[in-house]
């Protein structure tokens, strides 16, 4: 009998073994063709490292369907192979921050022979000199050990074989696979700063260390961020995140992040359709809204923060997420009790701007969100505050309420609210809200769940027709909404107004045509980024 080692480690002499375990392959692999050994080159959830396989299509999760093969000789007789999963990882869901609604979830087999069930043991007949059987994985970090008993025709064990999945030879719950894949890669893009793989390299799963530069392009400027790392471990880059877009893409899917590159996580809440918020007032701006779309601004924010000589060297990834209102009620000394802290029905009372004429105004029967200007006499500020305890009232309460920790805790919130308006005119003025000042940071807040950034898509659009009484057109419309998200997300982190020009304090230009200043690139500091929580 020959009995290999349980556990992690990896029987290197099983090829030399009576029998052997050869194979664990996909479902792409030839029925008519010989199984390959892919122990050592497996990394769980992918096919080829890089191409993701466990799929999520709206309620449906599929595990990434594999066949586990035992190569078996025909002497001494052996009839069956008795197959039995060990050690098993249960992390929850199937990656850093997505469960899936069926089919996986904490608790359940990272590792299985049932697509939808725990099942550890199965027996399988030999047929022509194998043993075949259907093995699925359910998590993109999961880890087991699978032991193959060789019985024969008078049911005896004739060998014992284990095999560690995926291969970790430093134990450190991340595949070598895996390592080796990224430590190639970053000799290909930065030859100068080659890092040679040993298992000692990623030994500690919560390493980050990202260097301080961006690249061997800026390296040659001298070019770098304020810090090393991204706040991201490699334990969870080598799990990776479902995201909505980011780089080039701009579907759901599973991405695993580089543990030599900087990333950067967004959680953008937004509404589904901003066209169904806008009001009947003359000041709103339908033809600039309309031609705003969430997915391809943030594709051109991402493409941005990506650019390695003009922009800021992150690969940046995005997941949206509903825009919900507060729905907190609260009754003011008049007995009025308003059921939405944000939102007010009636005649609402309006100090005006120096934009227009001094004086207070009543705009009647009109539906807007009072929380937006501190000048709306009908709603008192410290009310908010004593509701909420909120030291920001606009700004720090969107993004409190528009935040899902629970998955997206090292994720920066973004929130794009939009709102309903109803306003009257009365020429020459306009009685509308101010909106300048509506694509905002909150990263002072000592409340950790309001921190984060939010821009007021349509008030933005009407920033132009404040001054002028002209609207902005929609081509420069979203090149403006593309600046401002841009804009925000760098305060979330490291940069200030105070310190820095061109980009941040400069004037606005199209994102295709600006050009981080080095001074901007010197306060990025990923791992303290705000509005995430600890």
């Amino acid at each position: 009998m020959t009995v290999t080692g349980l556990g992690f480690t990896f029987d290197k002499t099983t090829d030399n073994s009576p029998v052997t375990m050869k194979a664990i392959s996909d479902k792409i692999r030839n029925k008519g063709s010989a199984p390959e050994d892919m122990f050592a080159s497996y990394v769980p959830g992918r096919h080829n490292i890089t191409n993701s396989m466990i799929k999520l299509t709206g309620n449906v999760f599929e595990p990434q369907e594999m066949k586990l093969v035992a190569g078996v000789p025909e002497e001494p007789g052996i009839k069956e192979v008795k197959f039995t999963l060990q050690y098993i990882s249960r992390l929850p869901g199937f990656c850093e921050n997505k469960s899936a609604p069926s089919g996986t979830g904490p608790g359940d087999d990272d590792f299985s022979f049932s697509p939808t069930a725990n099942k550890t043991l199965v027996t399988v007949a030999v047929t022509n000199g194998y043993a075949e059987t259907d093995f699925y994985c359910k998590d993109y970090g999961g880890y087991c050990t699978v032991k193959a008993e060789f019985i024969t025709t008078n049911n005896a064990v004739f060998s014992i074989i284990v095999k560690e999945i995926p291969l970790d030879t430093n134990e450190n719950g991340i595949a070598d696979a895996w390592e080796q894949y990224w430590v190639d890669k970053n000799y290909i893009e930065n030859p100068n700063h080659y890092v040679e793989w040993t298992p000692q390299l990623f030994q500690d799963p919560n390493w980050d260390d990202e260097p301080a530069m961006l690249g061997w392009q800026h390296y040659y400027y001298g070019l770098t961020h304020a810090s090393g790392g991204d706040g991201l471990t490699v334990r969870q880059e080598y799990r990776g995140y479902w995201v909505d877009g980011g780089k080039d893409f701009t579907n759901a899917q599973h991405v695993a992040l580089s543990p030599f590159r900087k990333e950067l996580l967004v959680q953008v809440a937004a509404e589904d359709d901003y066209l169904s918020g806008l009001g009947t007032g003359d000041a709103t701006n339908s033809d600039a809204v309309q031609a705003f779309n969430v997915n391809a601004v943030m594709q051109d924010v991402a493409k941005f923060y990506g650019d390695m000589s003009n922009g800021m060297g992150i690969d940046l990834y995005w997941v949206r997420t509903p825009f919900t209102m507060p729905t907190e009620s609260h009754t003011y000394a008049n007995g009025e009790v308003v059921a939405n802290l944000y939102k007010h029905t009636g005649t609402n009372y309006y100090t005006a701007s120096d934009a227009f004429a001094d004086g207070e105004q009543a705009v009647i029967n009109s539906t807007i969100w009072v929380y937006r200007d501190d000048r709306l006499k009908k709603e008192n500020p410290e009310k908010f505050r004593n509701v909420f305890g909120a030291v920001n009232v606009g700004a720090g309460l969107f993004i409190q309420k528009n935040r899902n920790d629970t998955e997206l805790r090292e994720f920066v919130k973004i929130v794009l609210p939009s709102r309903v308006g109803t306003r009257e005119r009365d020429a020459p003025y306009r009685y509308v809200m101010d909106p300048r000042s509506h694509a905002e940071n909150n990263i002072t807040s000592s409340i950790l769940e309001a921190r984060g950034a939010y821009v007021d898509v349509v008030n933005v659009s009407e920033e132009k027709y404040l001054e002028t009484i002209t609207h902005i057109p929609a081509s420069d419309f979203v090149d403006l909404i593309k600046y401002c998200i841009a804009h925000e997300l760098y305060h979330l982190i490291g940069g200030t107004h105070l310190y820095v020009i061109g980009f941040i304090s400069g004037g606005f230009y199209p994102l295709d045509n600006m050009m981080v200043d080095s001074s901007e690139l010197l306060l990025i500091n990923l791992p303290a980024r705000f509005s995430i929580l600890p």
